[in-house]
């Protein structure tokens, strides 16, 4: 469970996935506490968009991390 962005509740947290790595940087940007959040090269099983992002963000339920690209 988590709080952060324009969140004013609690919610369950899911993989959040974007096509570039800079894509990733600027999401990551947004959150006030990084200190929990990594990012990694994967690949992704289905995929939607998500659809209140303020960036080209998808959700996924399934991925296989090939390789830790930020910590």
């Amino acid at each position: 469970m988590v709080k952060d962005g324009t969140s004013k509740t609690e919610y369950l947290s899911g993989w959040h996935i974007a096509p570039t790595y800079e894509e990733c940087k600027n999401y990551l940007g947004f959150f006030k506490h990084q200190h929990n959040k990594i990012i990694v090269s994967c690949k992704a099983k289905n995929v939607w968009p998500k659809s209140h992002s303020r960036s080209n963000i998808f959700l996924t339920e399934h991925i296989i991390i090939k390789e830790i690209v930020y910590a």
